[in-house]
């Protein structure tokens, strides 16, 4: 069991991330995340995880089963989980993550419609990431006298 510890900063987003690699669905995992998100309302990755909790909360513990029947998902959990997915989506639109597991949640649910225009998006998004590369380097300026770098 996790206990409550007072984190600042980017202590936080380490914190969310860490629960979400390890089983984070447990209830004491929760509050930690819930305390998080109120902590720090605008922080992605505090509603993301959240939501993130809540998607595998819901499907561990209605009855999921990989053996030849469908999984059962909880609508209530479903239902938290796409608040904290839609919250990550306005702190930060240009997210593709957020909308893939909006998919999930959409087809789940038979909303096939809402999951083809989260898949839409999310392949927008990525591809957006893969052309833009990472961020420009400062020039280096012209080459000192005598025409050779350092």
């Amino acid at each position: 069991m996790i206990k409550s510890v007072a984190l600042s900063g980017r202590v936080w987003v380490y914190a969310f991330i860490i629960l979400g690699l390890c089983s984070c669905a447990t209830p004491a995992n929760i509050k930690v995340l819930q305390k998080g998100v109120e902590e720090r309302p605008e922080d992605f990755n505090a509603h993301f995880e959240l939501g993130m909790a809540y998607l595998e909360r819901g499907i561990r513990w209605e009855g999921a089963s990989m053996v030849g029947t469908p999984v059962l998902v909880s609508k209530r959990w479903l239902k938290k989980s796409q608040r904290e997915f839609e919250k990550s989506m306005e702190i930060d639109p240009l997210s593709p993550e957020p909308h893939y597991w909006m998919k999930v949640i959409y087809t789940v649910r038979g909303k096939y419609e809402l999951a083809d225009g989260e898949v839409e998006v999310f392949n927008r998004l990525t591809a957006k990431k893969k052309v833009a590369g990472p961020p420009p380097t400062k020039a280096a300026g012209p080459p000192p006298a005598g025409g050779t770098s350092p």
